[in-house]
């Protein structure tokens, strides 16, 4: 079977959205910091992939106008909410969330 190259980037392009969601969901979920060996353990993906993936999702953020922002701090990351929203989730966040004060 012949893959034509629009065919084959195609399915570039799917995976690439594929691991973005997961990378996003591992940040979702987490709810704190985390390393580079944390990122390659959770989601089998590289750290060229990983880093990659992290600028895309700082960039998704942005552009969205979202509540939500990737935070970096000391070669680590998490998902965290926007100062101008810290009210609404300290009502609700509680155990070992790391969210931003």
């Amino acid at each position: 079977m012949d893959i034509s190259s629009r065919t084959a980037d195609e399915i570039d392009e799917a995976r690439e959205k594929d691991d973005l969601k997961k990378l996003e969901a591992i940040f979702f979920v987490s709810g704190r910091f985390l390393t580079m060996a944390d990122l390659i353990s959770l989601s089998d993906l590289n750290p060229i992939i990983i880093t990659d993936l992290l600028e895309r999702l700082k960039d998704k953020y942005k552009k969205e106008d979202s509540a939500l922002q990737i935070v970096e701090k000391s070669g680590m990351w998490k998902m965290d909410v926007k100062q101008e929203y810290s009210t609404q989730v300290s009502k609700l966040a509680t155990g070992n969330s790391e969210f931003t004060k």
